[in-house]
Parts: structure tokens; C-alpha cells; sequence
């Protein structure tokens, strides 16, 4: 009995992600622009809007995200008042320095930081 609810639990993650996908595809196929929803689609999405941003919008958010990755690991997620909002932080966190990560890219590939 066990073993039937651990295979049901896998397959209904795995229809989940699928129709995640599906969705994903869906909303491309009708707009022509990554949504972003599923994590094999973030990355993409979020080339598109730091490609989209001006030199000066772009060269902000260098400027104030690691002050805001600096507030939330020092001050925010210590003092979390559930270790359920705790990880949601964590995980909002790691999103932004992947983020920082592609505009720092995106800076050099256009040549505005070295």
C-alpha cells in the first residue's frame, strides 16, 4: 500500500511538470515570448527582459540587488517567523543571484561594465 502511494506521488509530479511545460509552450507558441513559470524556461525569460532593459535600468539593478541579497541573508531570513517563510526567502534569494549573475553577463556582452 505504501509503495502505491509513493508511485502515485511520483506520478502526479511528473504530471505536473509535464503540464507545466505544456503550458510553457502553449503561452510561446500564442505570444512569442518565454512566460518563465517552469525553471527550464526561467533562464531564457530572463535573458529576454535584461536584453529588453536599458544600459541605465540594467546598470541599477547591479547597483541595488546585492545591497537587497545582503538585507534578506543578514537581517530578513534570520528573523523569519516560520521555517516555511524562511525557505520561501532562501529560495527568493537564490533567484536573484542567478538574476545578478545574467546581468552581469548581459553588462559585458554589451561592453557597459568589464
Amino acid at each position: 500500500m505504501e509503495a502505491n502511494a509513493e508511485l502515485a506521488a511520483v506520478v502526479v509530479k511528473n504530471f505536473d511538470e509535464v503540464q507545466q511545460i505544456w503550458d510553457e509552450l502553449d503561452h510561446f507558441k500564442r505570444h512569442r515570448q518565454v512566460k518563465g513559470d517552469h525553471p527550464l524556461f526561467r533562464a531564457e525569460a530572463q535573458k529576454q527582459e535584461l536584453s529588453g532593459m536599458s544600459d541605465v535600468a540594467l546598470l541599477k539593478l547591479l547597483r541595488n540587488r546585492p545591497a537587497d541579497i545582503l538585507k534578506y541573508t543578514k537581517v530578513r531570513i534570520p528573523a523569519a517567523a516560520s521555517e516555511e517563510r524562511r525557505s520561501a526567502m532562501e529560495e527568493k534569494v537564490a533567484e536573484w543571484r542567478r538574476a545578478l549573475e545574467a546581468a552581469r553577463a548581459e553588462a559585458k556582452r554589451r561592453g557597459i561594465v568589464q
